[in-house]
C-alpha cells in the first residue's frame, strides 16, 4: 500500500487540480466577456493558463489548511477565517493605505496578494516572472505542510494506540497479581 504522505500528494493534487479546473472553467468565460465587452486592460492570451496556477496554488492551500484542522468542517471554519483576513490585509476591502503598517506588511507577505498580482499580470497578458517562481513556490510548500500535518497526525494516532495497548497490558498485569 501507499504511505499516509504519499496518499496526501495524491489528494492533495488531485484537489488542487480539480479546484484550479473549476475555477478556470468560472474565470475565463467571465473575464472573455469583460474584456470584450468593457474597456478593460485584459487581453485574452497564452499567459491567461497562468491563472491555472493560482487557482492550484489556492486549491493546494485550502487542502493544507483541512489537512491541519484534522476534519473537514473544521477545515472549513479555517478557510474561510484565515482567507476573510488575507482579503483584509491585501487591500481588497479597505484601500492598503487606510490600513495600520503592520497590516499592510503582512499583506504584502501573505499569499493572497501574490495571487491577485499573479492574476492582474496574467490577464493584461503581462509575463508572470517572479510571481511564477512565488507560485510555484507557494504550491510546493503547501503539499511540504499538507505531508507533514499528516505524518504527525499519523504519529499521534500511533501513540495514543500504542499507550492504550500499554494501559491494556498493565490491566491485565495488575488483574494476574490480585488473583
Amino acid at each position: 500500500g501507499i504511505g499516509t504522505g504519499q496518499r496526501y500528494l495524491i489528494e492533495g493534487t488531485a484537489f488542487g487540480a480539480v479546484y484550479s479546473l473549476l475555477g478556470m472553467l468560472l474565470a475565463i468565460p467571465f473575464y472573455l466577456l469583460l474584456a470584450k465587452e468593457l474597456d478593460s486592460s485584459f487581453s485574452p492570451s497564452l499567459s491567461w493558463l497562468w491563472m491555472a496556477a493560482v487557482w492550484m496554488a489556492a486549491g493546494l492551500f485550502l487542502r493544507m489548511l483541512v489537512e491541519l484542522s484534522g476534519n473537514h468542517t473544521g477545515g472549513m471554519g479555517i478557510c474561510f477565517l484565515l482567507l476573510l483576513a488575507f482579503m483584509i490585509v491585501s487591500g481588497m476591502f479597505i484601500p492598503l493605505s487606510f490600513l495600520p503598517l503592520w497590516a499592510e506588511r503582512a499583506g504584502r507577505l501573505l499569499p493572497f496578494g501574490r495571487w491577485m498580482e499573479a492574476i492582474t499580470a496574467a490577464l493584461q497578458g503581462s509575463a508572470l516572472g517572479t510571481q511564477a517562481v512565488w507560485l510555484l513556490a507557494d504550491m510546493l510548500v503547501y503539499l511540504l505542510l499538507g505531508v507533514l500535518f499528516t505524518k504527525c497526525r499519523e504519529h499521534q494516532g500511533m501513540k495514543k494506540h500504542y499507550f492504550a495497548f500499554l494501559s491494556a497490558q498493565d490491566g491485565k498485569t495488575e488483574k494476574g497479581r490480585r488473583e
